[in-house]
């Protein structure tokens, strides 16, 4: 996984025993998750797939939602908050179909 240029409340996640609860977010939260998912995705080995690269993503969608303003909430901000969570949607979508579609060629359905 691309740790380096991931932002840093990941890591100040990790240290404090993984808490379920906000995370406070430096105001380059923001430009550092889109940075940093922008690298998970042209990664040639496919980091999006695995399971703690997508964790990791949500996790930081759910801290940026919990304080982001109204505008970064509006469809047609395409660096808001709302734009990203249909982003990542459509990505766990097509790992979804990617994964049915590998589990009928192997007989488990």
């Amino acid at each position: 996984m691309n740790t380096t240029s991931r932002p840093a409340e990941f890591a100040t996640w990790m240290r404090n025993a993984h808490p379920w609860k906000d995370q406070p977010i430096d105001n380059d939260f923001v430009d550092k998750w889109w940075a940093w998912w922008g690298g998970l995705k042209s990664d040639k080995n496919h980091n999006t797939t695995r399971p703690n690269s997508i964790l990791l993503v949500v996790l930081g969608l759910a801290w940026w939602g919990a304080k982001a303003s109204p505008k970064e909430c509006e469809m047609d901000n395409e660096q808001g908050w709302l734009c990203a969570v249909c982003e990542i949607s459509k990505t766990l979508d097509s790992l979804s179909s990617v994964s049915d579609r590998g589990d009928s060629k192997s007989g488990d359905k």
